[in-house]
């Protein structure tokens, strides 16, 4: 048996252990089936989220954890690793700690959430949810509600080895995980109602700062923005822009191209079309951004926006915001 085949068949059982604890109707094979497990899980704690309504994201994830649980430890360093063996394995006997230095040395692993097998049935930290740091903090803010959305959403196991959280797109469970990590990292109650506050301001790169300035300050630029677009009412998209090739050829063709990266609900109904690896035109803020490493908020035409084969965007005047972050450029297109 392949190890692609392993895996398939442990996703299968593991959607299907999901929907009998959930107790959710519709089968894996559904289409509603992943938005019912993330709104079966979510529901669980939403009375937490509707409690601290107005309170920055940081505390409500506090807040939901502290209520289902979990302790949330960091690593840093090979030190914060020595420590958590000494307090978990050697004085509390959680036997899982044992392999702790050796999952994390896989820098593909952003955290680990453990059950821990000699906690009391009511203790705060039943759960640990170890969130590694040592590469970046960018995603500590994230990590936090995908950990919780595992603990809600798959039945306790008790085994000794960590669940793996691992940036794997092709997994549906990790998915189904992170739509619902979204839901509690920027709940429509807290986030989406400072979101609501601002609709009537053009869509910039210093709009979205200031509401997660405000909300959950600690959250990467990139998570905000897309959540950002969750709740606002008029047509936008995120890209995000970098040097790379042609898709079926990444060596030839090198230039400034795009991924789409998020969209409001309304740009669906837009006749706006991003093709995915789509050339940036010169004249676009994203690319002046890209050569200058500064922000940049214009208006442009869409109508400059071509490809290889011939196809055009609408001649609309829109506004794009764009931002350097390391090598790659995000630009906000709006009023499309």
């Amino acid at each position: 048996m392949s190890r692609s085949t392993e895996q398939h068949l442990d996703e299968a059982a593991r959607l299907l252990a999901m929907r009998e604890y959930l107790r959710v109707r519709r089968s894996p094979d559904d289409r509603e089936f992943d938005a019912e497990i993330v709104a079966a899980s979510v529901k669980k704690v939403q009375s937490v989220v509707d409690a601290h309504a107005n309170s920055k994201g940081e505390m409500i994830i506090s807040a939901i954890a502290q209520d289902i649980g979990i302790r949330f430890e960091e690593v840093k360093g090979p030190a914060d690793i020595k420590t958590l063996e000494q307090r978990y394995l050697v004085e509390q006997r959680e036997l899982g700690f044992g392999r702790l230095a050796d999952e994390l040395a896989d820098p593909s692993v952003d955290a680990l959430l453990f059950q821990r097998v000699h906690a009391h049935h009511n203790a705060h930290d039943r759960w640990i949810a170890v969130i590694n740091l040592q590469e970046t903090e960018s995603r500590a803010y994230w990590s936090r509600p995908h950990e919780i959305l595992h603990r809600l959403a798959e039945p306790p196991q008790r085994r000794l080895p960590f669940y793996r959280h691992r940036e794997d797109h092709k997994s549906r469970i990790e998915r189904i995980i992170d739509l619902g990590a979204a839901e509690l990292a920027f709940p429509k109650i807290a986030y989406g109602r400072r979101v609501a506050e601002v609709t009537q301001r053009p869509l910039t790169w210093d709009l979205v700062k200031a509401v997660r300035k405000a909300f959950a300050p600690s959250a990467s630029l990139q998570s905000a923005a897309k959540a950002f677009l969750r709740y606002w009412p008029h047509p936008a998209f995120l890209l995000t822009a970098s040097l790379r090739g042609r898709i079926r050829h990444p060596h030839t063709d090198i230039a400034l191209r795009i991924s789409i990266d998020g969209f409001s609900a309304s740009a669906e109904h837009s006749n706006v079309r991003f093709v995915q690896n789509m050339r940036v035109p010169a004249t676009s803020p994203i690319a002046h951004s890209h050569r200058s490493g500064r922000s940049s908020t214009e208006y442009e035409n869409l109508a400059s926006w071509t490809t290889r084969g011939g196809y055009v965007l609408p001649a609309h005047r829109a506004l794009t915001s764009s931002i350097q972050l390391g090598a790659v450029t995000y630009g906000l297109v709006s009023g499309v």
